[in-house]
């Protein structure tokens, strides 16, 4: 264990090894790019920051020391020789949108004594610390059992407090004869078993014994559909049972396993077994390896000392405890009588302490499978398979820039698996990128056949999900590439549905539009569940030598489709090959990682109006669509403050003028123009000083994918109306002509405006928190 008297930084960057930085009490320490903390990028300066850890207040005390701004938790920029706190568990970024480190100090000594029984049977709330880590941790960091900070409790601390808390999961020992369970949860804890013993008469033993045979067996698959054998053997005197949950996706781990263990000694007991016994203890699934497709039943017995077994948790526990329904059911002696009531109590308390369990614990989802976009899905994993009637037909459907085709005989199901088609099922024989015509394609892979049939034959609809811009432009014909899917489709040989986004805009990847007409108008109305089916595509956002001679993924669209709809992702090579998984980076700016709290301003003594200046002028700067208007009337405007814009007046003399006429009849004026370099801010530096008001400048802390974002949000929405649409090239220029503004200029402030979002709706937000560029 750790060193108490230590707080430590640990960096929280994906796809890093840094080590982490350790601070003794009131010590000094430069971080930056040396020793320390191991970064080599020689963007970031030798001497960043100071940090020095306050253990008596718990803090953490940083001064800025670069002329290059850090970070605060994503947001709040801090300028050179600027001193901040930052609170235990907090974050800072030693770049922008790099190198987040998180501040962890150690339990103090009132807190590490002997917990308290909770009534969730969590120790210490650490499995709900772990579950608002980075959002980033989860896309490349598989769970472990190691502690990552002083405040989780040891082992031996977690055994201890399941004993008093009552029941919890179960893991299974190497030596433990017939017990094939075994937990990778990172929150598994030892617990007892659930036994019930039932006795009936002798003459049932026969019978119990002949259906018993594979009774108690354990079913797993995994993406080839291996199944792992049970170990139990029928007939030994002490038979234990093992049931485990599944691998239920791609890297992620079923979070709950349950161990059953069902004595079978003659001697002293006796136990009877209905005619459908076989498989009781058992968890059932299909092929499919992303989700749980059957309904899990549990049957375990034992009997504790004191009478009042434990049950253990399950996160949905579907389990039934039956009783035996032969043809002597109606002549139960008394004995057999109560063993039954207690069965039925202990049922409903199973029930009751289940559903309290789920009410309290948050669930732990598939990195690759956040439910960041539900529309039309349900999160239902333990549904069985559920199809609709085969089309009858094929037909072909055009609504604006979606195309739509369903060859006959597909069926709709509630489990989907979506396939990109360029790069993922064909390729271009001529081995050029693009193909040259209607006809120059091939399969990718020989096993991409094989493959698509086995998931039709395990109940998945296919279906392809492809951007064709070209058709948009003209440079493709529809007629063509319909004739290149059907080609497809026929060399697959399975029924296939196919949705083609021709344009920009919605139906557009990594936008869902596609994925929410398929689950409103293309699913004969059947629910899609998005933890049992899956997205392959080729632009994962991996880099360069992904594989031997391979060029950097072109964008990182298909992963962020996956992400943005809330299904597991994989790319052809791990689907189709079986290939590990490769390095990807996904997009710099987080959508999902913005918070609407912090500071407005930065320095947050910044105030509007300004103190002690009843005249002003306010110059902004920022991106165009980084929120400069929507800043001013929510801001600015209703201080009265005289608005000039550019967009509405036509041209920048006009702008200039307006400002001198305002400050000349005593009032303050914003000029909100994106204002890039020091020639177009001068303009207004010069009114002020010659009205002989105060000046500032307003820096929108917005990036240049951030601004591109909101501008396709504006798209998406009802703000489209008040705003003309920018090009790429417009946000491009903007970026090549952008000089820092200083106080140089003649600004008696420059002040920093952070982005706090706000909606009027959750519809609004669930769109705004979707990755909405392709790269």
């Amino acid at each position: 264990m750790a060193d108490k008297k230590i707080c430590r930084l640990v960096c929280t960057d994906t796809g890093t090894s840094l080590k982490p930085v350790v601070l003794t009490n009131q010590e000094a320490v430069v971080l930056g790019r040396c020793p320390v903390t191991g970064i080599l990028d020689k963007k970031l300066s030798r001497q960043q920051v100071e940090v020095k850890a306050d253990f008596e207040c718990r803090v953490l005390h940083l001064k800025q020391l670069s002329s290059s701004p850090s970070l605060i938790d994503g947001s709040s920029l801090i300028l050179k020789d600027q001193e901040t706190t930052i609170p235990n568990g907090g974050r800072f970024q030693l770049l922008n949108n790099k190198y987040e480190y998180r501040v962890i100090f150690p339990t103090p000594p009132a807190l590490e004594s002997k917990p308290k029984p909770s009534p969730t049977g969590n120790s210490s709330g650490s499995t709900a610390k772990r579950a608002k880590g980075d959002i980033t941790d989860f896309f490349q960091k598989k769970p472990t059992k190691r502690r990552i900070s002083e405040e989780e409790p040891s082992h031996q601390e977690a055994k201890k407090k399941a004993k008093l808390d009552g029941p919890t999961k179960v893991t299974s020992k190497k030596n433990y004869r017939g017990t094939v369970s075994d937990s990778e949860s990172e929150d598994s804890l030892d617990s007892k078993d659930l036994n019930i013993i039932q006795e009936t008469s002798s003459k049932k033993r026969t019978q119990q014994q002949k259906d018993y045979k594979g009774a108690v067996s354990d079913s797993d698959d995994s993406d080839v559909g291996n199944k792992q054998p049970s170990t139990n053997a029928p007939g030994k005197k002490n038979s234990h049972a093992g049931v485990r949950d599944r691998d239920g996706g791609d890297t992620c781990k079923a979070e709950n396993s349950v161990a059953a263990r069902t004595p079978l000694n003659n001697k002293d007991f006796k136990k009877a077994t209905s005619k459908d016994y076989k498989g009781a203890v058992s968890d059932s699934d299909d092929n499919d390896s992303d989700g749980l497709s059957g309904d899990r039943v549990l049957s375990v017995s034992k009997v504790s000392k004191a009478e009042t077994p434990k049950v253990t948790s399950l996160k949905k526990y579907h389990g039934e405890i039956s009783d035996s329904s032969d043809e002597d059911d109606n002549k139960q002696d008394p004995e057999s009588s109560a063993v039954k009531a207690k069965l039925t109590a202990l049922q409903q308390n199973a029930k009751r302490y289940l559903a309290k369990q789920s009410a309290d614990r948050p669930e732990t989802t598939h990195p690759d499978s956040l439910p960041l976009a539900t529309s039309g899905t349900d999160g239902a994993a333990n549904a069985g398979k559920q199809l609709g009637k085969p089309a009858a037909d094929s037909k072909w459907e055009e609504q604006g820039k979606l195309v739509v085709y369903t060859s006959q005989g597909v069926q709709a199901s509630n489990k989907i698996a979506g396939f990109d088609l360029d790069g993922t099922i064909i390729t271009t024989k001529s081995g050029k990128v693009f193909a040259t015509s209607a006809d120059d394609w091939r399969i990718v892979y020989s096993e991409v056949p094989r493959t698509l049939k086995k998931l039709h034959s395990d109940g998945y609809k296919v279906v392809l999900f492809t951007n064709q811009l070209g058709i948009g432009k003209g440079k493709l014909k529809l007629a063509d590439f319909k004739r290149k899917v059907l080609g497809v489709q026929s060399k697959i040989g399975i029924p296939m549905q196919a949705l083609i986004a021709t344009g920009e805009g919605v139906y557009r990847k990594p936008q869902t539009g596609m994925w929410t007409h398929l689950c409103n108008h293309g699913n004969d109305g059947i629910q899609v569940h998005t933890t049992s089916s899956k997205y392959i595509g080729d632009a994962a956002g991996r880099p360069a030598d992904w594989g031997p001679g391979k060029k950097k993924d072109f964008s990182c669209s298909d992963r962020l489709f996956a992400l943005n709809v809330g299904v597991s992702f994989h790319t052809p090579e791990e689907f189709f090959l079986g290939q590990k998984k490769n390095r990807f980076s996904l997009p710099e700016f987080d959508p999902r990682k913005l918070s609407s709290a912090g500071p407005l301003l930065s320095p947050p003594q910044a105030q509007i109006p300004a103190q002690g200046h009843p005249q002003e002028v306010i110059i902004l700067v920022g991106f165009p669509a980084s929120g400069k208007s929507s800043f001013v009337k929510k801001h600015l405007l209703p201080h009265k403050y005289v608005h000039i814009n550019r967009d509405a007046m036509g041209t920048w003399q006009k702008c200039v003028a307006a400002t001198e006429s305002a400050l000349v009849k005593g009032q303050s004026v914003v000029v909100d123009n994106t204002n890039p370099d020091p020639e177009s801010r001068q303009r207004y530096t010069a009114c002020a000083k010659k009205a002989n008001v105060h000046c500032r400048c307003f820096v929108l802390n917005v990036s240049l994918d951030h601004a591109r974002h909101n501008e396709k949000f504006r798209r998406m929405t009802d703000s489209a109306k008040n705003h003309a649409q920018i090009s790429e090239m417009v946000f491009h220029s903007y970026k090549k002509k952008y000089t820092q503004p200083t106080p140089a200029e003649g600004f008696d402030a420059v002040v920093r405006v952070n982005f706090l979002p706000s909606f009027s709706n959750t519809k609004e937000e669930s769109l705004y928190r979707m990755f909405l560029l392709e790269k």
